[in-house]
């Protein structure tokens, strides 16, 4: 999961900091994050699709949303 910027480059360097202000900002904590992580791995996008709401129900496992 990474943010890409205008020009189509993921910043790593932001990547913990900017993870950890999202998941404070909606209020979960720590285990809600590695929760997330865990769904999350080894699993990639799929290109030339239409973007789907949490197609890998991680939100739900989360309770985000």
């Amino acid at each position: 999961m990474l943010r890409m910027n205008p020009q189509g480059f993921a910043r790593l360097d932001k990547f913990e900091n900017n993870f950890d202000r999202l998941f404070d900002f909606i209020g979960k904590n720590k285990s809600d994050q590695y929760l997330f992580i865990r769904g999350l791995k080894y699993q990639v996008a799929v290109a030339d699709r239409p973007v789907r709401m949490d197609p890998f129900s991680v939100c739900r496992i989360c309770r985000i949303g």
